[in-house]
């Protein structure tokens, strides 16, 4: 099926989300659900322009944790901590929607700790549907990047006491003229 698709939805509910300055937030993805995949992952708007993942100095990247309870009991506290990249600048972080009700700080050399307490979230096994969790923020790379630099980030998830699940890295390369036309 298709997710988050103009209002086309399956089994998501789309809302207006503002971020704390009350300026509307990224859209979540519009993706086409093809078969397996981990459903405790990491995700980055936009893309990027080709395999390099283009961006432009100074363009917005918008992230998304998403996280299952794919565990075989309620989870009471789920922890998200994401060491953001020293190329990114963290006083443009603004935080958006989330799926439950969430805390967060940032503290340290740039680590985001997002957590939901008492977020009830039960097991895939038990309730697959409502077993799902997100949040999304918004940071800028540095106004001073090199050009040519590599952005990544990746996040970890701490479901009550249990063993942290990293997420997959997603990346840009912040540079310019990176779109070439060709006259004909």
């Amino acid at each position: 099926g298709i997710e988050n698709c103009n209002g086309t939805t399956s089994n998501t509910t789309l809302f207006d989300f503002r971020n704390e300055d009350g300026d509307p937030f990224t859209a979540l993805e519009c993706r086409e659900i093809v078969g397996s995949f981990d459903p405790n992952e990491k995700l980055a708007f936009p893309r990027g322009f080709s395999d390099q993942h283009y961006i432009e100095p100074g363009t917005p990247i918008s992230y998304q944790i998403n996280f299952q309870n794919t565990g075989n009991d309620t989870a009471f506290t789920v922890v998200l901590r994401d060491t953001l990249s020293s190329l990114l600048d963290a006083t443009t972080l603004r935080m958006g929607p989330g799926s439950h009700n969430y805390e967060w700080k940032l503290e340290g050399p740039g680590i985001l700790t997002v957590t939901f307490n008492d977020i009830q979230l039960p097991d895939s096994t038990t309730n697959e549907a409502a077993s799902h969790g997100f949040v999304q923020f918004d940071i800028k790379p540095k106004a001073d990047i090199e050009l040519g630099s590599i952005v990544e980030n990746r996040a970890g998830i701490y479901f009550d006491i249990n063993d942290v699940v990293l997420t997959n890295t997603v990346w840009h390369t912040v540079d310019v003229n990176f779109v070439q036309t060709v006259g004909t």
